[in-house]
C-alpha cells in the first residue's frame, strides 16, 4: 500500500513524496533493542499555561506500550503518548478516509481535498494560527494513502496549542479560492510528472493494480489525469463534509505531556466541533478483487532482476482473519532475517539470488497483500528462486515448520515491536493506522500475546489459506 505525502514544511523531506507503507529491509538482522534512555531531566520550556513538560523520566520497561485513550463527546478519539525523551511534540490528525473512497469518476479526490486544506490556508490572510505554524513547526506535513488521510506536525511544546487550532479549522471548514484550485492540482500533475520520471515504484504500482483489479485499491492514489481534471470545488466540499468529522477521526499527541493537563486544551479546541452522520466506506473496500493472469515483465536494473509473488491475504477486519497472526509469523520465519528460510535456502545454500524479503502488514480495511521478493543476476536464475519458493511453501503447508524456526520467527517480531516502540514518530503511525483501519487499542495491546500464541499448525494452515486461494499475481 502506497501513501502520498505532501510537506509544507520539513527539516530533510522531500517535498511530494511517494513513500511505501511497508518498508523493505533488505537482508538485515534484527537490531538489537536500544540502551536505555539517560536519566537527566529535560530542559523546561515555555509554554501554554495549562500544558506542562513532565520531567519525568521512564525506564525502557514502563515506556513500551505506555498510552492513554479517551474519547470526546463529538466521537474524536484520542491517544496520548507520553514520551519524555524528546524536547518536541508530535501532533497528528488521522481521518478513516482515502482514495478508496474517492467516488466513481472522481479518483485522486481524497488527494486533492488534502492539497486543498493546505491550499485553502495558506492562501489567505485569515488563517493567521496556520501561517504563525508554519514559521514555528520543524514539520508540517500530510499523507493521503488508500485508507486513512493523515495530518501532522512536530512542534515545540509552546506551539502545540497552535497546532490543535489549525487542525481543528481544518476539521470544521474548506474554504477554497479559485487560486488553490489551479495552484493545487498544477502540484499534483507535477508530482504524477515526476513519479513517471523517476520510475522507481513502477514495476510494484503494477503489481497491485494487477492483483487488486476491480477494487478501489487498483486505482492510482494520485488519480487519473482526466478525472482530476474534471473535479470541482463542490466535489471537494462535499467529501470534506462526508468524512472530515471528529467521529471519523484519531488525535494522536506524543511527547513530554501529561495527559491529565493536556485534555482541558484538547477539548478547547475540538470538543465544540459537532458530529455527523457517517457513511459505511467497507462495502466497496471490503469487496472481493479479481486479480489480472500472472504479469509477464521482469524489472531490470543495474544488472539486477527482481521478481515479485503477490498473494492476497486476510487483514484483520476482512477475509479469513483468524489468520493474521499465523502470516506474521509465516512472513518473519521466510524472510525476516539471515536466518530466514527461503533467504537460508535461495540465498546461501543454493546461491541462485542475491537477495529475498517477505513483507506482510494487515492493517488494511480491505485484503493485504502478503509479498514475496526476489533479487537476482539473470531471469533464469528469478525462475529458479521462484520454483524453490513454491517447494519450501509446499512444504510447510504439508509438515509445518520447525520449531526451531517457528520460535526464532516468534521472538524476532516481539524485538522488532519493542525496537519500533522506542522510535515515537514511527509507534504513533502504527497506532494511527491500528487505529483508522478498524483494530482497537485493546487490540493492539494483546498483539505480542496473540504472536506467542501462534502454533507451528496455524502456520501450516495460514499457508494452505494462501495457496489455495488462487488471489496471487507474479512478476516473473
Amino acid at each position: 500500500m502506497v501513501k502520498i505525502m505532501t510537506s509544507r514544511r520539513s527539516k530533510g523531506a522531500c517535498q511530494h513524496r511517494m513513500k511505501s507503507s511497508q518498508p523493505r529491509a533488505k537482508g538485515a538482522k534484527v537490531l538489537a533493542l536500544l540502551i536505555a534512555l539517560s536519566a537527566s531531566a529535560l530542559s523546561t520550556a515555555k509554554s501554554d499555561p495549562a500544558i506542562e513538560r513532565s520531567e519525568e523520566l521512564k525506564s525502557p520497561e514502563q515506556l513500551l506500550g505506555v498510552a492513554d485513550t479517551f474519547v470526546l463527546k463529538n466521537g474524536l478519539r484520542v491517544v496520548v503518548i507520553p514520551r519524555f525523551d524528546t524536547e518536541s511534540v508530535l501532533h497528528m490528525v488521522w481521518y478513516r478516509t482515502g482514495a478508496a473512497d474517492d467516488p466513481p469518476g472522481k479518483s485522486g479526490l481524497a488527494h486533492f481535498v488534502e492539497h486543498l486544506t493546505f491550499g485553502s490556508m495558506e492562501m489567505n490572510d485569515r488563517y493567521s494560527d496556520f501561517h504563525a505554524l508554519e514559521r514555528q513547526a520543524v514539520q508540517l506535513e500530510a499523507y493521503t494513502a488508500y485508507d486513512q488521510t493523515v495530518y501532522y506536525q512536530e512542534v515545540p511544546l509552546e506551539a502545540l496549542p497552535l497546532a490543535m487550532s489549525v487542525e481543528a479549522k481544518r476539521m470544521r471548514e474548506l474554504s477554497i479560492t479559485a487560486k488553490a484550485m489551479i495552484f493545487e492540482r498544477k502540484a499534483i500533475r507535477q508530482e504524477r510528472a515526476d513519479e513517471r520520471f523517476e520510475g522507481e515504484g513502477d514495476q510494484h504500482r503494477q503489481l497491485h493494480s494487477a492483483l487488486y483489479r476491480g477494487h478501489p485499491y487498483s486505482q492510482s492514489v494520485l488519480g487519473k489525469t482526466q478525472e482530476l481534471a474534471s473535479i470541482t470545488a463542490e466535489d471537494a466540499k462535499a467529501y470534506h463534509r462526508q468524512w472530515y468529522t471528529p467521529n471519523n477521526a484519531v488525535l494522536i499527541i506524543a511527547g513530554p505531556v501529561r495527559t491529565q493537563t493536556l485534555r482541558p486544551v484538547i477539548q478547547e479546541h475540538y470538543v465544540g466541533i459537532p458530529a455527523r452522520p457517517l457513511a459505511d466506506r467497507r462495502a466497496a473496500t471490503a469487496s472481493l478483487p479479481q486479480p489480472r493472469l500472472p504479469v509477464t515483465r521482469l524489472h531490470q536494473n543495474w544488472g539486477q532482476t527482481v521478481g515479485i509473488r503477490e498473494y492476497l491475504a486476510p487483514s484483520y477486519v476482512t477475509g479469513a482473519a483468524e489468520h493474521t497472526y499465523a502470516l506474521q509469523v509465516l512472513a518473519a520465519l521466510l524472510g525476516g532475517d539471515l536466518e530466514g528460510r527461503l533467504y537460508r535456502r535461495v540465498v546461501r545454500e543454493l546461491g541462485i539470488a542475491r537477495d529475498i524479503t517477505v513483507t506482510y502488514e494487515p492493517d488494511s480495511v480491505g485484503l493485504a497483500p502478503f509479498t514475496i521478493e526476489v533479487t537476482a543476476s539473470s531471469r533464469e536464475k528469478v525462475e529458479q528462486a521462484l520454483a524453490t519458493i513454491d517447494l519450501e511453501l509446499n512444504s510447510i503447508r504439508l509438515k509445518g515448520p520447525l520449531e526451531t524456526e517457528l520460535d526464532h520467527a516468534k521472538s524476532m517480531l516481539l524485538a522488532q515491536t519493542a525496537q519500533l516502540q522506542r522510535d515515537r514518530d514511527a509507534w504513533a503511525e502504527r497506532i494511527g493506522t491500528a487505529l483508522t483501519s478498524g483494530r482497537t487499542h485493546e487490540d493492539l495491546q494483546a498483539w505480542p500475546e496473540r504472536i506467542n500464541e501462534v502454533t507451528a499448525d496455524d502456520v501450516r494452515r495460514s499457508v494452505h489459506a494462501i495457496l489455495q486461494s488462487r488471489l496471487v499475481v507474479t512478476v516473473r
